[in-house]
């Protein structure tokens, strides 16, 4: 459970500078022209800088999960990440307002899957719990 829960929170940490790259793309017209100017490139690849940071954080995690149906969930996130940095080198800003929009889309998705996760483990903790209960309580009162 613990792997979730750090999962879960580095999705949420990753989800602050996502979504403030969507919102950069959404609010600037400039940063969805075509051929870009270099002082949109610059502003695009600030923003993307903070979502690296996440990234990178989430790639060392992964890569050490134990828990593998977790560990699944960021394949297509690391696989969005890596077709944006490509999309970067060749400046298209349409494809890049695209995988921002997919990736915070998709970090979202992978959010709830986790917390499902996280729910179902919990169940199955709490029931085992109530069994050991239950095999106490009878116990007691046996004797």
């Amino acid at each position: 459970m613990n792997e979730l829960k750090q999962a879960h929170h580095m999705l949420q940490d990753l989800a602050i500078p996502l979504e403030a790259l969507v919102t950069g793309f959404r609010t600037f017209s400039a940063w969805r022209k075509k051929p870009p100017h270099a002082d949109v490139i610059e502003a695009i690849r600030a923003g993307w800088g903070a979502v690296q940071r996440r990234f990178d954080v989430i790639e060392y995690f992964a890569t050490a999960m134990t828990f593998l149906e977790a560990r699944s969930l960021f394949y297509l996130l690391t696989q969005l990440k890596n077709d944006f940095e490509a999309t970067l080198e060749d400046s298209d800003p349409l494809r890049l307002y695209d995988l921002s929009l997919q990736l915070y889309q998709q970090s979202q998705a992978k959010l709830e899957i986790i917390d499902k996760l996280m729910l179902k483990q919990f169940e199955h903790t709490y029931r085992i719990t109530e069994q050991i209960s239950r095999s106490i309580s009878d116990e007691s009162v046996q004797s």
